[in-house]
């Protein structure tokens, strides 16, 4: 309520919204990858938030970085470790849509940093299971010896 008063208020008064900024080695970010997400062919997958799936990292979009920062600039994408960071939240800010959250992250917990939006067409569903080409069979598995027949 607070936030659509202050965008009020600016359109009313001409004057301009305040600007969060991050200081010492702070990092600010949007667009962190939670959520539902659509595949192109419309296919809705469902947000993995809440199960042991989706205990997992998740990439962030830079937005403002303090100065002791000199490794990451504003616009990058980063991979932050599951858990490592703030609790979303609203600020009004002219350079962000209203309603738009930010985070803080652990500038110790970015495990990578990328120039492009790495999730675009990519869907973080949580845990990968990985097979051995040579478990990969159409046999079955005898349940008293354990071996594959």
């Amino acid at each position: 309520m607070a936030i659509s008063k202050w965008f009020q208020f600016t359109k009313t008064t001409g004057k301009t919204m305040p600007k969060i900024t991050a200081y010492k080695d702070n990092i600010l970010c949007i667009d962190g990858d939670f959520g539902n997400k659509t595949t192109e062919s419309g296919i809705i997958i469902k947000s993995t938030i809440g199960s042991d799936e989706g205990i997992a990292p998740r990439w962030f979009q830079a937005f403002d970085i303090g100065p002791e920062i000199d490794w990451i600039k504003p616009g990058q994408w980063l991979y932050v470790a599951y858990g490592r960071w703030t609790e979303g939240f609203s600020v009004p800010d002219d350079r962000l849509e209203e309603g738009a959250k930010i985070w803080k992250v652990d500038p110790e917990a970015c495990m990578m940093i990328s120039d492009t939006n790495p999730t675009s067409g990519v869907l973080n569903i949580g845990k990968v299971e990985t097979f051995k080409p040579d478990m990969m069979s159409t046999g079955y598995v005898d349940k008293e010896s354990g071996q594959l027949q």
